[in-house]
């Protein structure tokens, strides 16, 4: 491991830092690591870094005298992957045919075709934020989502909580 390791005095270098910060934008399979996933490996190095200093290993933080940007996220979307209108249609109806929650079910997978919505959106759908006109497109108000973080993480002992929306 020595011997693949660089000295941490190496880290005053700012080749060396970028290097390193280009190194978290990739996950172990050697694929892009996606933009929050480097954004927040960035935050843990600077955290590392920060309580080198506090040890006294530096002066400053080295990734302060370093301009880096993550790189941006381009999610391409493969078309034969994503059903036409058509196919949704009778998908929806197909769904909204089954017993039990199958309406609950069609309106759940409506709004996420029709709307982008996320699941957790589509959740917290309340009634009074939909402005459905008789005829033609309405409007969503989004307030936020509901998340499963289970009971141990939330701060009043419920299961769900919710979130803000996501950007």
């Amino acid at each position: 491991m020595q011997r693949h390791s660089l000295s941490v005095s190496e880290l005053t270098e700012p080749d060396v830092v970028r290097r390193a910060l280009d190194a978290l934008c990739r996950e172990v399979d050697g694929e892009a690591a996606v933009a929050k996933t480097a954004l927040r490996k960035r935050s843990a190095f600077s955290e590392v870094l920060g309580a080198a200093v506090g040890k006294g290993y530096f002066a400053e933080n080295p990734l302060a005298r370093v301009k880096w940007q993550a790189p941006g996220v381009s999610e391409e979307v493969d078309p034969a992957c994503v059903p036409n209108p058509t196919q949704v249609a009778c998908l929806l109806t197909a769904v909204g045919r089954q017993r039990g929650r199958g309406p609950h079910l069609e309106a759940f997978f409506g709004c996420m075709y029709y709307a982008a919505m996320r699941p957790a959106e589509v959740i917290h759908l309340q009634i009074s934020q939909c402005h459905l006109p008789k005829s033609g497109w309405g409007m969503f108000n989004l307030s936020g989502g509901v998340v499963t973080a289970g009971k141990e993480w939330t701060d009043d002992g419920a299961v769900h909580e919710v979130d803000s929306l996501k950007r």
